[in-house]
């Protein structure tokens, strides 16, 4: 039968090329703790030489990045911009992936922080929504192109430490964006109809899907284009009449 050839061949392969699930989660368990380890020996050393050389690193890996291209730069590159030697960045850094990750940890977890903020504030849930899917396309453009190859390259699924989990991060914002999304149900700004979960689900995808299409030379910022974000969605799913914003929405 069809089904039995198929699962032969899937066994051959597997057998062939040695390489199991089991295989792949030890590959992705020992990368994390090399990072962990290097982070370890950093903080071991001299800390203020230390410190000092890996922020240098991290800018010169942002400098390469923009000018270069993710996809061209190499640290080679990276290392030249410092003005070390590949053996010396090595130290700090094993590939250009980590280097990327190292870069965005502290915005995109400033995102959730930020998103709290937003969701804090004594406005009412329609505003705060706005300020909230403004905020966010502020900060694509504020780390462009770094968090665009971020999602592009699905780097999502790794990890920086076990204290500050990129994963988690984006469970944390998800969960506050429902709750802001069940505040405005509540209190009859939102179609009651509406299912929380899906909503954010399609508002951030929406959102960060603007990495497959957006160029920095067209015709609108990435903040102008979450203004229309906002409104779309806004329109979309409030009940009328849809209260007016004002304020500063940046």
């Amino acid at each position: 039968m069809p089904a039995s050839k198929a699962t032969t061949t899937k066994n051959t392969t597997t057998k062939n090329t040695g390489t199991t699930s089991t295989d792949a989660k030890k590959k992705t368990s020992a990368a994390g703790s090399g990072m962990a380890q290097r982070r370890a020996e950093r903080r071991g050393a001299d800390r203020r030489n230390s410190e000092e050389r890996w922020a240098a690193i991290m800018e010169a890996g942002s400098e390469v990045f923009r000018r270069l291209g993710y996809a061209q730069a190499t640290l080679e590159d990276v290392a030249r911009e410092v003005g070390i030697n590949r053996a010396t960045l090595y130290y700090y850094v094993a590939d250009k992936e980590e280097l990327l990750i190292a870069i965005l940890d502290e915005p995109i977890h400033r995102m959730t922080s930020d998103l709290r903020d937003i969701a804090a504030l004594p406005l009412p849930p329609t505003e705060r929504l706005r300020k909230a899917i403004t905020h966010h396309m502020h900060t694509l453009e504020d780390n462009y192109p770094e968090l665009f190859v971020f999602l592009a390259e699905n780097l999502h699924i790794l990890t920086v430490g076990s204290d500050r989990d990129i994963q988690a991060n984006a469970h944390a914002y998800g969960e506050v964006m429902i709750g802001l999304l069940e505040e405005g149900i509540a209190a009859g700004e939102f179609r009651a109809d509406l299912d929380p979960r899906i909503v954010m689900l399609g508002i951030i995808g929406m959102l960060n899907w603007s990495h497959r299409w957006y160029t920095p030379d067209g015709k609108r910022t990435l903040p102008e284009i979450g203004e229309e974000f906002a409104s779309l969605v806004l329109e979309g799913f409030s009940n009328p009449p849809l209260p007016t914003s004002s304020g500063d929405l940046t």
